[in-house]
C-alpha cells in the first residue's frame, strides 16, 4: 500500500516538470512578446 502512492507521486513529479517545462518554453516567448508590445 505505501508503494502505490511512491509511485503515483513520482509520476505525478515526472509529468509536472515536464508540463512545467513544456509551460516554461511556452510562456517565456509570450512574455517576451508581451514585454515587446508594451515597451
Amino acid at each position: 500500500m505505501k508503494s502505490t502512492p511512491y509511485k503515483l507521486s513520482a509520476v505525478l513529479s515526472n509529468k509536472s516538470e515536464v508540463a512545467f517545462k513544456i509551460d516554461y518554453v511556452v510562456r517565456f516567448p509570450l512574455a517576451l512578446a508581451n514585454k515587446q508590445q508594451e515597451n
